[in-house]
């Protein structure tokens, strides 16, 4: 068996060699060639437009970012005077604008050394100087003039870089954007771009937004088909030709975000559990991020979220409103909200809207962290892909193969040993013996070191239907009312055609 390549899921494509990353750039193409052919065009005696790309974690943003680098620099006519400046995806230390200009000195004579060497001393010559921030950019600009070269700054997550500069050195920006043929700026960021809506601010309708929308099916089978060894690549190209409807379903299950394809996609295709172990440190990764998003609402959109995450398939109004003991139309106000700063998504059903939560990856990892062990919920989204990617036959001869492995005492990761037996024991497909003895091989392998997960580990149908026969024969009808509600509670989804699901 093929070992799962893990350098595919690292946040930035930097660290991927130029040739493999122009072999794997096949999505978003139509978004690379309308920055690009507008680069090429522009006017560079006047100042130009400025961009951002806005895009949800994994989608692509970065890729874009070093696409556009890398052609400015291949294209004849642009690489004589447009040099590409690339901000790594973390800025911590530029929380001023003369901090940023100075970063840009410092990666200029650092990558252009024939060129600029020595400029951010020159810089740093003013630093004591009164209003140091112009002077910074002002003698950077002269230097650019000098060498008769333009700039095109990439900067990934610049509204945090912009939400860190003070009020006004927002404004002062903004003039020099207005006013300068020096530089082009395209930027990244994971959320609508408050500034651009808010004729408050600086920065109000300035830049041109570039939104990147889910995969389409053929660039999902373009994406997929770059990935991977040969045995893999066969793989997929079975699944194309015989069974299309499981890259669908792979699509609209991960929202269409590349990073997340390409995790679950592993997670199916590979049977030693090393893409579920990848998937866990990744979601342990984006923690802090998805914790801070959810810090920065307010307490009454943080409990809608919860709600709709808690319940992965998504909710009409009347339901949020059930659950979160509120009003209707006041979670209509609030729904509005929700999307505008996209974190959920509404489809039309009727004359009512179901809401889900937009980035599918930000869902599962909510389901992952505050889920409950023994509630089915925590494991909704892959008991969905594994009813839509299987047929029912496939599902019991791979419980049959994962509860082998248990036996032999292979290693596998305790999470996924137990997120994977929970997942397919509740798609309905197993038959009772062997979701019996997966249950209990399950059971078996955790309890030695894993004690806690094996507690969690839910009764069997066969332990259930004992149970009621127990209580049958006692003649204790009331308790077999309470078993059958706490079954219903919980219940196992029945297995049924991949349709459904394909929402």
């Amino acid at each position: 068996m093929s070992q799962t390549n893990t350098a595919r899921y690292k946040y930035t494509p930097d660290e991927m060699s130029q040739e493999a990353f122009l072999e794997r750039f096949v999505v978003r193409q139509e978004v690379f060639e309308e920055i690009f052919e507008e680069l090429v065009e522009a006017d560079y005696s006047v100042p130009n437009q400025h961009y951002i790309i806005i895009g949800q974690r994994g989608q692509g943003k970065t890729t874009l970012l070093r696409k556009l680098k890398i052609e400015v620099e291949k294209d004849k006519k642009l690489s004589k005077f447009l040099l590409p400046v690339k901000f790594s995806e973390e800025q911590y230390r530029v929380r001023q604008l003369c901090r940023f200009w100075e970063e840009v000195a410092d990666y200029l004579q650092v990558h252009y050394e024939e060129i600029f060497d020595g400029i951010l001393e020159g810089m740093e010559v003013h630093i004591d100087d009164d209003n140091y921030p112009v002077k910074c950019f002002s003698y950077l600009e002269k230097q650019l003039k000098k060498k008769k070269k333009k700039l095109l700054i990439l900067v990934d997550n610049i509204d945090e870089f912009l939400a860190k500069i003070k009020p006004e050195e927002q404004h002062q920006l903004r003039e020099i954007l207005l006013t300068s043929s020096s530089f082009i700026i395209v930027g990244g960021s994971t959320k609508m771009f408050e500034q651009q809506y808010d004729y408050s601010k600086p920065f109000y309708e300035f830049f041109k937004i570039i939104r990147l929308e889910e995969l389409s099916f053929d660039e999902s089978v373009a994406l997929l088909r770059v990935l991977g060894d040969e045995e893999q690549s066969k793989k997929i190209d079975y699944i194309v030709e015989h069974t299309p409807q499981r890259i669908e379903t792979l699509r609209r299950v991960t929202g269409g975000v590349p990073r997340t394809m390409v995790m679950l996609f592993d997670i199916f295709i590979e049977d030693n559990g090393n893409a579920f172990d990848d998937l866990m440190k990744i979601l342990d990764e984006v923690t802090p991020l998805y914790k801070d998003r959810m810090d920065d609402l307010p307490p009454v959109l943080q409990e809608i979220v919860d709600t709709i995450a808690l319940n992965w398939d998504g909710m009409s109004t009347k339901e949020i409103a059930k659950k979160t003991r509120m009003e209707s139309k006041a979670v209509s106000a609030q729904m509005k909200q929700l999307e505008k700063y996209q974190i959920v998504d509404s489809d039309a059903v009727g004359k009512n809207k179901i809401y889900i939560i937009k980035e599918r990856f930000f869902n599962i990892w909510y389901l992952m962290r505050f889920g409950r062990k023994k509630d089915r919920t925590r494991v909704e989204w892959l008991v969905k892909f594994l009813l839509s990617w299987y047929s029912p036959k496939e599902l019991e001869e791979k419980a049959k193969s994962f509860r082998s492995r248990l036996v032999h005492g292979d290693k596998l990761d305790v999470n996924y040993v137990y997120t994977m037996g929970e997942a397919l024991s509740y798609t309905g497909c197993l038959g009772l013996e062997v979701e019996h003895d997966l249950k209990q091989s399950m059971r078996a392998f955790l309890s030695p070191t894993n004690a806690e997960y094996a507690k969690h580990i839910t009764k069997s149908d066969k332990e259930l239907i004992e149970k009621a026969n127990i209580l049958y024969i006692k003649k204790e009808f009331k308790k077999i009312l309470t078993l059958h509600l706490s079954v219903l509670k919980d219940l196992r989804l029945p297995c049924v055609e991949i349709s459904q699901f394909l929402r």
